[in-house]
């Protein structure tokens, strides 16, 4: 699907639905399905989401390739539990002590640290 079909559907829903306005709007990380929708509401509001499931296969994929076996399950793991925590100050707390571990020399995961903080928590 392009961001050219995604507008499409959003001007249907508009024209079916002049009064939409979501808080929210979830969908995977490629941009067309915010950029189609942006297109059509340009002033709104909405919050981009990412779905949970996109961001662990992609942190998962990556985990894959910049670590070791052992380190890469451990990372899957434990991002999977960080990201199910709904309290802010817990999460971050949780995500602050792993990337400390990652940097840790032992686990060579500065990469990957610095891929998260790049992609996920700027």
């Amino acid at each position: 699907m392009t961001h050219s079909d995604v507008a499409q559907l959003f001007r249907t829903v508009k024209d079916c639905v002049p009064d939409f306005n979501p808080m929210f709007l979830m969908s995977d990380e490629a941009n067309a399905f915010w950029n189609g929708f942006v297109e059509v509401y340009p002033n709104c509001s909405t919050r981009r989401l990412w779905c949970r499931w996109h961001v662990l296969r992609a942190v998962g994929k990556m985990a894959d390739e910049l670590l070791d076996k052992y380190t890469a399950a451990i990372v899957k793991e434990t991002l999977k539990e960080t990201i199910s925590e709904p309290d802010v100050t817990r999460f971050t707390k949780q995500m602050t002590t792993f990337l400390d571990y990652l940097e840790e020399p032992s686990n060579k995961g500065k990469k990957y640290a610095d891929y998260l903080r790049k992609n996920y928590l700027s």
